[in-house]
C-alpha cells in the first residue's frame, strides 16, 4: 500500500509536470506554509498580485491545492477546463466569512489604521509592506480623551473578532489580512502605549522651520562686519534677543505649544540659539547707533519717551534724541489731518539685563488731531527696542 502511495503522488507530480501547470501563488507568504487543509473545505486564497478571496478545495497533491468558487457546480467543473485553479500551499489559507468581517469589522478601519507602525515594528516588518502603500501618515494620540475613545473602539473590536475565532494570516497588507487586525485588537493596551509614545510629526515641522529661522539670523550676524545697519534681517533681532538673553529665551519657550513638553526639541531650539548666541558675542558690540537718529532736540517729546518706560531711573541714557525736527502730519484720503508724529530714539543701559548689550529705543510720538489747527497731548503710540553695541 505505501509502494502504491508513493507511485501516486510521483505520477501526479508527472503528470502536473506533463501539462506545464504553473501554480498561483503569494510570494508574500512563508515558502514552507500549509494549512493542511482537506478536500472539501472552504479556503482563502491569494493569487499573485491579487487580494484574498474564498474558494473551495476540490483536490490537493504535491504541495499544491486545486481550488475553485465556493458555489461553482458539477456542469462547470466538467465543462470549463479552466474553472478550477492550482495553489501554491503557501497560497491557501483557512476560511473565514470576508463579507461577514468587512460588514462587522470594517468601520474599524480607521482606528486599524492607527497601530500599523506599532503592529510593523513589533514583528520587524517592513510599514509599506503592512500598509500597501509606500507613503503613510504618522498617527499619533493627541490627548487623554483620544487616549480613551481609541481603548473604547478597539474592545468593541475585539469583542467581534473573537466570534471569528483565529483568523489566518493572508501575508497581505492589512486591508486584505484579517491577522492584522485581530492581533491589534488583541494587544489593544500595549499598541495604545505604544502609539502614545508617537510624537506629532508637525512638531517636528514646525521646530525644523524655527531652527531654519534661526539659522537665518546666525547667517546674518556672521556677514556683519560693524557699522550702524546690517546686522538685523526680517525678524532675526528677536532671535538675537532669545539667543543672548535667558530670560527672553524662557518667555518664548512658554508660550509655545507641543515641542516646549518635549525634550529633544527644547534641546534642539536651545542648541541652535546657542550656536546663535556664540556668533553674536563677536558682532553686536559692533553694531552702533547712527548720530542722525539724534540730530534733534525736543524736551517735551523726550520726556513724554520716559515717562513710557516702566523704570527709567533704572536705565543708563547715552543718548536721546529725535531724527524729525518737525512734525510729520499724516492725513486722509481728503487731505484731512488726522495726527502728526516725530521720530525718536534712545541709546541706553539697563544694568538689569542679563546680557552685556545696550539697546537702541525707538519711539513714534504722536499727537491725534483735535480739530480747527489744533492737537492733542503727545503719546508714545509705537515702540520698538534693538539690541546694540554700547558707545565708546
Amino acid at each position: 500500500m505505501r509502494l502504491l502511495t508513493i507511485l501516486y503522488f510521483l505520477l501526479c507530480g508527472t503528470l502536473l509536470h506533463a501539462q506545464n501547470i504553473q501554480p498561483e501563488s503569494n510570494a508574500a507568504a512563508a515558502a514552507d506554509y500549509d494549512a493542511k487543509l482537506n478536500v472539501g473545505d472552504k479556503a482563502i486564497a491569494v493569487a499573485t498580485g491579487r487580494g484574498q478571496k474564498m474558494v473551495k478545495i476540490f483536490d490537493k497533491k504535491d504541495g499544491m491545492y486545486q481550488c475553485g468558487p465556493v458555489d461553482i457546480t458539477a456542469w462547470e467543473i466538467k465543462n470549463r477546463p479552466n474553472s478550477l485553479t492550482w495553489y501554491k500551499a503557501n497560497s491557501v489559507y483557512p476560511y473565514y466569512d470576508i463579507a461577514d468581517f468587512n460588514n462587522r469589522a470594517g468601520k474599524y478601519k480607521l482606528t486599524v489604521q492607527h497601530f500599523l507602525l506599532c503592529f510593523a515594528q513589533e514583528y520587524k516588518i517592513r510599514l509599506d509592506v503592512v500598509t500597501g502603500q509606500q507613503n503613510w501618515p504618522t498617527y499619533f494620540l493627541k490627548d487623554e480623551a483620544e487616549k480613551a475613545e481609541m481603548k473604547k473602539k478597539l474592545d468593541e473590536l475585539n469583542t467581534i473578532l473573537q466570534s471569528f475565532g483565529t483568523l489566518p494570516n493572508t501575508y497581505l497588507s492589512y486591508t486584505d489580512n484579517p491577522r492584522i487586525w485581530q492581533v491589534v485588537a488583541e494587544k489593544r493596551d500595549a499598541y495604545i502605549e505604544c502609539l502614545a509614545k508617537v510624537k506629532d510629526p508637525n512638531i517636528g515641522r514646525i521646530v525644523d522651520y524655527l531652527v531654519t529661522e534661526i539659522e537665518k539670523s546666525k547667517t546674518a550676524a556672521q556677514r556683519f562686519t560693524g557699522g550702524t545697519e546690517g546686522l538685523y534681517n526680517s525678524g532675526s533681532y528677536e532671535w538675537m534677543q532669545r539667543a543672548v538673553s535667558a530670560k527672553a529665551r524662557a518667555d518664548f519657550f512658554a508660550t509655545q505649544t507641543g515641542w516646549n513638553t518635549e525634550a529633544d526639541r527644547v534641546a534642539q531650539m536651545n542648541k541652535a540659539l546657542d550656536e546663535l548666541k556664540a556668533v553674536c558675542a563677536d558682532k553686536i558690540h559692533l553694531l552702533k547707533m547712527s548720530p542722525d537718529l539724534f540730530k534733534y532736540r525736543d524736551a517735551a517729546a523726550e520726556t513724554v519717551m520716559l515717562n513710557a518706560l516702566k523704570n527709567p531711573g533704572a536705565l543708563k541714557v547715552h543718548k536721546i534724541g529725535l531724527s524729525d525736527a518737525d512734525w510729520i502730519i499724516a492725513k486722509n484720503d481728503y487731505g484731512i489731518p488726522l495726527y502728526r508724529y516725530k521720530r525718536g530714539q534712545m541709546w541706553v543701559r539697563n544694568a538689569s539685563d542679563d546680557h552685556p548689550y545696550c539697546k537702541g529705543l525707538f519711539f513714534e510720538v504722536r499727537q491725534e488731531y483735535s480739530g480747527g489747527g489744533t492737537y492733542g497731548a503727545s503719546k508714545v503710540n509705537n515702540f520698538m527696542e534693538e539690541l546694540y553695541g554700547c558707545p565708546q
